[in-house]
């Protein structure tokens, strides 16, 4: 997507943060708003929402790169609940 004519994604990875971000997409386009999933409890109420995931498969590549287990399985996790089945 698009904001400000630079292209960003609507859930990626804050290597700084180390958590995952999502765009909350119930409050576009009257508003830009990121959410924070810290805990499995954020993930799970996220999990709830509708979301536009047509680039989520591309941040599996850098799910490995999380060097530390729990919150590299909390972010599998995440992602496995979207998978096709």
């Amino acid at each position: 997507m698009k904001v400000d004519g630079k292209d960003i994604r609507t859930i990626w990875l804050d290597e700084h943060e180390k958590m995952v971000k999502i765009i909350d997409q119930r409050k576009l386009p009257h508003e830009l708003a990121v959410v924070n999933l810290k805990t499995v409890d954020d993930a799970i109420k996220a999990r709830k929402w509708e979301w536009d995931l047509q680039y989520l498969s591309l941040n599996n590549k850098i799910i490995d790169d999380i060097t530390i287990e729990k919150d590299r399985n909390l972010i599998r996790y995440f992602f496995l609940q979207f998978e096709e089945i």
